[in-house]
């Protein structure tokens, strides 16, 4: 959510204090109705669902990062052969991955923007709406005074997503006072997580233990490498409040920058392993502008958006600029090479009645009522390409004690790193399969799953005996559908579902 994650009593305007000092559905666009995505959809038949919830509801277990393998195979024996992600995995191996990410938005009791945000109608409801993906990323999912995030994660269990990270609930002496809303589900193996706190927040967010949450995750002989995050929110109204909430972004954007390079450094296994971010960032990547003098606190930042701009700048421009080091690896919003350079709204949509032609919001039951009509795009998947280098080959070893005898060896294994980064195989982004997921919903006092949209994305396994024919089926899409998915896209509810 953009403007206000938490309402609190505290007063507003003494913002300085709390920073540390400066130095129904839609119908899917084409959801690829292909054997290879309904060969990793978990079905089970009616006459197996008791045999599976007693095995999650055994008395020895517990809510953890994975089930046991001996409730796995339970669910494996009770669980169509045809369908299922496990049998699969072990023997034909992954195809294809589908990656979400979502604002949830089920903030904990008793806060609501409105009359109602309907969070326990809305989290059945999604989890009816989770099976097409393999990976889903969570923002705004907190486990305090509810048991809807452990409601989620337990049935998402059912439906094959035995994987799971969460962000850690604050200790008991901590300022904060809930935890920082991070969920990832995976249906593939969580090997390695981490989480890394944003130093502080500021206003409401400063109740919330929001930070970056790390998973690498395996699927066939490949690993992916996913930062789910949720940054400080921002608020109307006076300027002292709006310049905070940027600079508390500035600062959290770099703690996050500095995070990925470390769990990076430490975990790849390759060059060819993907290195995504995803998640709400609260900056808009549609025009909006803030005076330059926000930034005087960050000069080094201020020096180079004053090259774009002197008197004003971009929050968009920051986020590219930190994100990829300082413009040393390879940045791409996936949104943004998909539509062309152009940002889709993710947040406060709107559309235009079709008798006044006015222009009107798309939700009103969950968004806030200072953002109707904003228009803004600020939930992002993100792919960092950053390249291998000698030290780290080395620094690598060294942990591993491999106590090479010179340097030459570690210099060895970096150009055999170098050279085999084209010819591994692995997953690739499919940049045409990138979609905003709007979980538009019918019948319900609300229209959509929640007050943003979700994005998704899809991974190609690339074989590289195989990898052109990957390029084809790149290219079997017609002009004509890529067109019609385009404008499903665009059109949100056919300009109807609000004039009926």
């Amino acid at each position: 959510m953009k403007t206000q994650d938490f309402k609190s009593n505290q007063k507003s305007g003494d913002i300085e204090s709390q920073m540390p000092k400066q130095g129904q559905k839609e119908q899917r666009s084409n959801k690829e109705n292909s054997p290879e995505r309904s060969q990793q959809n978990i079905s089970t038949s009616s006459n197996n669902i008791d045999k599976i919830n007693n095995t999650l509801n055994s008395s020895n277990f517990e809510i953890g990062d994975r089930l046991p393998m001996q409730k796995i195979q339970v669910i494996k024996q009770n669980s169509s052969p045809k369908n299922n992600v496990i049998s699969n995995y072990l023997s034909q191996g992954i195809r294809s991955v589908r990656v979400l990410t979502y604002n949830i938005f089920l903030r904990p009791p008793p806060i609501k923007n409105n009359k109602d945000d309907y969070k326990n109608e809305r989290t059945k409801l999604f989890l009816n709406s989770i099976s097409d993906f393999d990976i889903v990323c969570l923002q705004e999912l907190f486990g305090f005074l509810n048991q809807r995030k452990h409601k989620i994660i337990f049935n998402a269990m059912k439906q094959g997503f035995f994987y799971h990270a969460t962000s850690p609930s604050p200790s008991f002496f901590s300022s904060y006072l809930v935890d920082g809303g991070l969920v990832t589900i995976s249906r593939f193996p969580i090997i390695e997580k981490s989480y890394r706190p944003f130093k502080y927040g500021v206003l409401s967010d400063n109740l919330s233990q929001k930070g970056v949450l790390y998973t690498k995750i395996q699927a066939n002989d490949s690993y992916i490498h996913l930062f789910n995050t949720h940054l400080q929110a921002s608020y109307v109204g006076a300027e002292n409040n709006v310049k905070a909430t940027v600079i508390t972004r500035v600062d959290q954007l770099i703690l996050i920058k500095d995070f990925i390079k470390e769990q990076v450094k430490k975990h790849r296994e390759k060059e060819s392993d993907i290195i995504m971010i995803c998640g709400d960032f609260n900056v808009n990547a549609r025009p909006q502008t803030y005076p330059i003098h926000y930034l005087n606190d960050v000069p080094d930042i201020q020096e180079y958006i004053r090259k774009i701009n002197p008197k004003e700048f971009s929050e968009y421009d920051i986020l590219r600029y930190i994100l990829s080091d300082f413009e040393s690896i390879e940045f791409i919003d996936t949104l943004r090479r998909k539509f062309k350079g152009e940002s889709p709204i993710t947040y406060a949509d709107t559309y235009i009645d079709r008798e006044t032609q006015q222009e009107l919001p798309m939700e009103e039951a969950l968004t806030i009522k200072e953002d109707l009509l904003q228009k803004s795009c600020l939930d992002y998947i993100i792919q960092l390409k950053i390249p291998i280098e000698a030290k780290e080959v080395q620094e690598n070893n060294n942990n591993n004690n491999n106590n090479n005898e010179n340097e030459e060896d570690d210099i060895e294994e970096f150009k055999m790193k170098k050279s085999n980064a084209q010819s591994q195989s692995g997953f690739v982004f499919d940049y045409e399969q990138v979609f905003l997921e709007k979980f538009f919903v019918k019948n319900q006092p609300f229209t959509q799953l929640s007050d943003h949209y979700g994005v998704y994305t899809t991974l190609r396994y690339v074989n590289v005996n195989q990898k052109s024919s990957f390029q084809f089926k790149e290219s079997v899409i017609s002009s004509q559908d890529k067109k019609n998915i385009d404008n499903k896209n665009q059109h949100s509810f056919n300009n109807a579902s609000l004039n009926e």
